[in-house]
């Protein structure tokens, strides 16, 4: 899957999507070489690194500032969205006990846009109930509303927040709750 213009997949699996995973203040800002540091893994060159989240500001996931001769990170709210997702996709957003399930009925004619719902789906960790009927217990990130008002699919989608589903057991343990 691609967030914009990196590949997701890959990123959830580094050290700095394991990093922006972790991030509890979206807002605050780290210095560019503490981040470096922390986020080379042991035997790599922090140059790659470097490299790598400069080019993730150049992409709009970052701002930098400069003061008294230091460089800073900061997440911009596109960086935070793609927190969000990676917080939501990783399992470290913690339960409110609410079921999300997502029905949709998207006519043949607009086939393709079922399939690409369905992948984003899949993608974001919901466990299909019926070909048609997706569940979660997580609230989807923004970004997720922003491919549904992208891909033009609102008026055949149905969102349910629930508190109780039945066998409820068995989704608490494929989801390892």
């Amino acid at each position: 899957m691609k967030f914009g213009d990196i590949k997701f997949s890959k990123l959830k699996k580094s050290m700095l999507g394991e990093f922006l995973g972790g991030l509890k203040m979206a807002g605050k800002e780290i210095g560019f070489n503490v981040l470096c540091a922390m986020l080379t893994p042991k035997g790599c060159k922090i140059s790659n690194t470097k490299r790598r989240l400069l080019g993730l500001r150049e992409k709009g996931y970052f701002d930098i500032s400069v003061r008294n001769n230091k460089t800073f990170f900061r997440l911009t709210p596109k960086g935070k969205s793609l927190v969000e997702l990676i917080r939501f996709c990783t399992g470290k957003i913690k339960w409110d006990g609410r079921w999300r399930i997502l029905i949709f009925d998207i006519p043949e004619k607009e086939k393709y846009k079922r399939e690409a719902l369905r992948v984003q789906l899949l993608g974001l960790g919901f466990k299909q109930l019926q070909r048609s009927v997706w569940v979660t217990p997580y609230p989807p990130p923004d970004s997720f509303s922003e491919f549904l008002a992208n891909l033009r699919v609102r008026p055949y989608l149905f969102s349910i927040t629930a508190s109780h589903i039945n066998r409820e057991s068995e989704l608490k343990k494929y989801f390892k709750l």
